[in-house]
């Protein structure tokens, strides 16, 4: 099922019992679709009660954290502002965090499903609006004989969409309750 726009903003959950046990894990999709594009851009296994979870009061969407400056920059160095307040390390695995450094959460909107392939969403609000950022930052290297590793992505494609308050928490509101009917 898809709630919201897929031009815009969407969420696609759908169960799917092939990849599901009796009275096991309700496993099935979980993406975000942001002007059209998957996070992740690939079909995988995502557990649905760990998904709907990260749709919590803790989740950006939710807790919309108001930021004019974040909101207003341009999409790269809001993306990448945001990310490296909550995983410096990612994008320049040679930073140099410091060892007070506090990870800051507020900004996060991605899901397990969407991190677990490396991607990241973010959203910031300003005047009842909010701005959702998301990118795949890493895509999986190597070969079955060798191994596979992770490799930043050269040029981030980071894909935004700004909506109303209130259209946000419909599609949250949807999902959650679509949830309750599958689970």
């Amino acid at each position: 099922m898809v709630f919201g726009d897929p031009n815009n903003f969407a969420i696609l959950m759908e169960p799917v019992s092939a990849w599901s046990e009796d009275a096991g894990y309700n496993n099935g999709l979980f993406h975000f679709i942001i002007n059209g594009k998957l996070f992740p851009d690939n079909a995988s296994v995502a557990t649905l009660d760990g998904d709907i979870s990260c749709l919590s009061e803790d989740s950006a969407l939710v807790t919309i954290v108001e930021d004019k400056a974040l909101f207003t920059a341009d999409k790269h160095t809001a993306f990448t502002t945001m990310l490296n307040k909550m995983l410096p390390e990612l994008l320049n695995p040679d930073a140099d965090v410091p060892d007070d450094f506090v990870t800051d959460y507020r900004y996060q909107a991605s899901t397990y499903n969407l991190e677990n392939n490396m991607c990241y969403a973010f959203a910031v609000g300003h005047n009842m609006e909010l701005r959702i950022l998301a990118a795949k930052t890493s895509y999986l290297s190597g070969n079955d004989h060798d191994g596979y590793q992770w490799e930043n992505l050269d040029n981030l494609d980071v894909q935004e969409t700004i909506l109303p308050h209130n259209e946000i928490e419909g599609i949250i509101a949807s999902t959650r309750e679509f949830y309750k009917h599958i689970s």
